[in-house]
């Protein structure tokens, strides 16, 4: 509180008397100081409004239904990459909302709902007297430092847990996933989901190490992780791995993904039709690939 006496917390004359707001001293003080700590905007020079046109848009999806990450960026606030749907999450289908089933998570709901990032972006920075000077941010660049991959700026590479391609997300430019040709999603998605087991088989070592030693610090991300690779620990209690969209093989009953087309345990092939379309797919990648044998 303001120290009338004093003038403490008011506007003073050069003699160090307090000015009161109602008298025109005070009153044209006021402006002045209000006037003065606002900060404005320079206009965009030329380049700037021709850099807005460049820039690529960009679309973060997460593949994993374990993994959630939370992401600032200066300027624009936290961003929330939610894991993928799981069974009986609450998804919109059909302009509904209802519980995600088996099919829907390992269907058309088995990636996050996308976060969008436009081509460019406006920001400014404070050069002092009250003006901000505004500079162009691409849309590419930004996607690339929330999730710690950008190749420009590779001091975010120096650990994995940085960049959370790593983790199952999954970051796609100037088009959306799904408007992807379905050999790049696949190709995508096969990626990202590799990525996340290797984590998750990380995960699931350390969670070894924590159980030697104290068993209570084993924790429910350990334990979906586990379901993720299919093994069995004596920290987990056995339970259905429909959580994550996993059925049993028809030949192993090891727990594989509903779209699997092969057994990973028992190399058996579940779905013919899917197995020699990858097969297919893999011999065309392989063709594609220069012969550097000279």
């Amino acid at each position: 509180m303001a120290d009338k006496e004093s003038g403490q917390g008011r506007l003073m004359d050069a003699m160090g008397n307090a000015m009161e707001a109602g008298d025109e001293r005070g009153r044209k003080a006021g402006k002045y100081v209000a006037t003065r700590n606002q900060q404005a905007m320079q206009p965009l020079i030329r380049s700037q409004k021709e850099s807005l046109k460049a820039g690529t848009p960009c679309w973060i999806y997460n593949a994993s239904r374990i993994f959630s990450w939370t992401r600032s960026y200066k300027g624009m606030g936290e961003f929330l990459i939610q894991h993928a749907p799981r069974v009986n999450d609450t998804i919109i289908k059909d302009d509904k909302r209802v519980p995600a089933t088996k099919e829907d998570v390992v269907g058309d709901f088995k990636l996050s709902a996308p976060i969008s990032i436009n081509r460019s972006y406006i920001a400014s920075f404070d050069k002092g007297d009250s003006r901000r000077v505004p500079y162009v941010e691409y849309g590419d660049e930004i996607a690339e430092s929330l999730l710690g991959c950008s190749e420009l700026y590779p001091s975010d590479l120096r650990e994995k847990t940085n960049n959370l391609l790593q983790w199952g997300v999954i970051l796609t430019y100037d088009k959306p996933f799904y408007s992807l040709p379905k050999a790049e999603q696949d190709h995508l998605y096969t990626i990202a989901k590799t990525n996340e087991r290797q984590r998750c088989f990380e995960m699931v070592q350390g969670a070894d190490e924590r159980y030697n030693l104290s068993p209570k610090t084993v924790l429910e991300v350990h334990r979906l992780c586990l379901l993720e690779i299919g093994e069995e620990r004596p920290w987990a209690s056995k339970r259905t791995a429909e959580v994550l969209g996993q059925v049993p093989c028809a030949f192993c009953e090891f727990p594989i993904s509903a779209t699997a087309a092969i057994c990973k345990n028992c190399h058996n092939v579940i779905d013919e039709v899917k197995y020699e379309k990858q097969k297919a797919a893999a011999k065309a990648r392989k063709a594609e690939k220069p012969d550097t044998t000279d």
